[in-house]
């Protein structure tokens, strides 16, 4: 069997480990056949973070257009989920500072804001930063591996996916300095 056939075979197999060696090598040889693009094409969507950047490297060392419209569709639910928390949170400190000028009046919500401003950037911050890794974590996938008797085994892996966003947590801390920037003016 021709080396080549060997990791299109391997790029199809349930070992991580040997799609990512697969990967590595196709990116290493010269010249691949079209199969071999096909099959790293397909293997771009891989549920391995590691293994599908492994892919799009070794299209990248032969020249080959990578579409990036298709992605990984669990990224993008833990990515809608921190958004939604990040829409609802936003919601709530909006509210309750409106409601909180209706109820005390312009007077009673600036001495609210300068008094409590340093609580309330706290609380802001923490609140804000825990929910969204707590929306975006990641959960465990079930990897199975063959033994050396042949027999298939589960391991419980931590999945590897893309690194986190880390731009709402910086949108979170920037908000709640401003607040305290405000607060402290109002003294």
């Amino acid at each position: 069997m021709d080396s080549i056939e060997k990791y299109i075979e391997d790029l199809k197999s349930d070992s991580g480990n040997k799609r990512f060696d697969a990967c590595r090598s196709l990116r290493r040889m010269k010249t691949i056949p079209q199969s071999a693009i096909d099959a790293l094409l397909e293997t771009i969507n891989d549920s391995d973070f590691l293994v599908a950047r492994e892919a799009k490297k070794a299209l990248q060392a032969h020249n080959v257009p990578i579409n990036e419209s298709k992605g990984d569709g669990e990224s993008k639910d833990s990515n809608s989920a921190s958004q939604k928390f990040l829409k609802v949170y936003g919601w709530i400190i909006l509210i309750g500072l409106v409601f909180s000028l209706l109820i005390f009046g312009p007077e009673g919500f600036i001495f609210l804001l300068a008094f409590l401003g340093g609580p309330i950037l706290f609380l802001i911050v923490v609140i804000g930063v825990i929910g969204y890794f707590i929306s975006s974590s990641r959960g465990k996938s079930s990897v199975k591996d063959t033994d050396k008797n042949g027999e298939k085994s589960e391991e419980t892996q931590p999945q590897r996916n893309e690194p986190l966003n880390l731009w709402p947590v910086i949108i979170i801390i920037v908000a709640g300095m401003l607040f305290a920037i405000i607060s402290s003016l109002l003294n």
